[in-house]
């Protein structure tokens, strides 16, 4: 368990840092054949993200801690700090609360910084790329029914770059709640809403952001801390590549996707699971393997960090009478395509869609496979 001493050591190591890294959730660092790159493509300052050679760098002196990386990132190897996701969700639920329960509001520093609406009615965030779905989806869950992303006019901004993610985040989050039945929808404006706005900007402005920031400003840093003390186990010394991935125990560290768990226990408050064919998706994946062209090889468990896609115990593999079985959860699988990539011989695909009733299914998929004969000249991976 964490000291005392250990907080106050994350909390100075963690200074203003807007993202804490945990390297060995990054697909390159698991497995450098990954092309997964989506941090650094969306990262608005150029040089700013770098992944190479098993290493996956932040340089926060060029950061300017827009957090798309965050929403990008398919493992969650980036975790927010500026603001946590926990702290996001409570100043987002309080804003909604002063507002009347029924519209959500959530501005990007830029447009806050104009003073036209009441802090206390509205949650900031350093740009809306920050806001993910499992935020959307979750107030969606607890009745709010319009979620609004203000964002000035971004073609002159700094984060501009980010917009298309933005675009990306709300279609995603507007079709899954479309599809279980949800009136609620989130969209992006220019302006804040009337109901926000602040009749005597200054005097009431300044009034209403003393008292905000009087009670919320204190327990930034310490839920920031708390996150990551719960997302990260705390080492005293830098762990070697070979530790970090644990190396020779057979499989690498896995870890529980919390945003996408999120996202599914908001949609199971909304309502029963729809009766739908697949569909397109940016947050869950499917894995489908070709049963006669596998060789049964076993790496493809191997890099999963999430444990979607597993070994079964070696009873049920002696029962089914394969050389392996492999069970798979699609509630877990987070796109990072790492099975994908460790297939040498090309037998494992993985699409970026999801079918409702999988991401709900207790059972997992089953793939029964068996070692097959070595063409002429093909080597076991594939390779001639």
């Amino acid at each position: 368990m964490p000291s005392l001493n250990d907080f106050v050591e994350l909390t100075q190591e963690l200074g203003p840092r807007p993202v804490l890294i945990m390297a060995q959730r990054c697909s390159p660092v698991r497995n450098r054949n990954s092309k997964c790159d989506r941090c650094v493509a969306i990262c608005p300052i150029d040089e700013t993200i770098t992944i190479e050679k098993n290493n996956l760098l932040i340089d926060f002196e060029r950061c300017v801690s827009c957090g798309a990386c965050t929403t990008a990132c398919p493992t969650n190897a980036l975790a927010p700090l500026d603001p946590p996701d926990n702290y996001l969700a409570q100043q987002t639920a309080e804003a909604v609360l002063t507002l009347g329960g029924k519209q959500a509001v959530i501005a990007c520093a830029r447009k806050a910084s104009k003073r036209e609406a009441d802090p206390r009615m509205f949650a900031e965030v350093p740009c809306v790329c920050r806001v993910d779905e499992s935020l959307i989806v979750g107030l969606a869950s607890h009745g709010v029914d319009d979620i609004v992303l203000v964002d000035g006019i971004c073609r002159t901004c700094r984060f501009r770059d980010t917009q298309m993610l933005t675009d990306q985040v709300v279609e995603s989050a507007n079709n899954l709640l479309d599809l279980w039945g949800s009136t609620a929808r989130v969209r992006r404006s220019s302006e804040f809403p009337q109901a926000c706005l602040l009749a005597q900007q200054r005097g009431v402005y300044g009034k209403a952001r003393r008292e905000f920031f009087s009670k919320a400003g204190s327990g930034a840093k310490e839920a920031a801390v708390k996150t990551a003390l719960k997302t990260l186990h705390i080492e005293k010394e830098t762990p070697t590549l070979r530790e970090m991935l644990q190396v020779g125990s057979g499989r690498m560290p896995q870890y529980e996707p919390v945003r996408h768990q999120a996202i599914l226990d908001a949609l199971d408050r909304i309502g029963e699971v729809p009766q739908a064919e697949k569909q397109p998706s940016r947050l869950w994946g499917r894995v489908q393997i070709d049963e006669q062209k596998c060789n049964a090889c076993g790496m493809c468990p191997v890099f999963c960090p999430t444990g979607a896609l597993r070994r079964a115990d070696d009873d049920d593999t002696k029962e089914s009478g394969a050389d392996l079985l492999l069970e798979f959860t699609a509630s877990q699988c987070v796109q990072c395509d790492l099975c994908q990539v460790s297939c040498f011989r090309g037998c494992l695909t993985v699409e970026h869609a999801m079918v409702p009733e999988e991401l709900f299914d207790f059972e997992p998929r089953l793939f029964t496979l068996s070692k097959q004969p070595t063409p002429a000249g093909m080597g076991f991976f594939g390779n001639r």
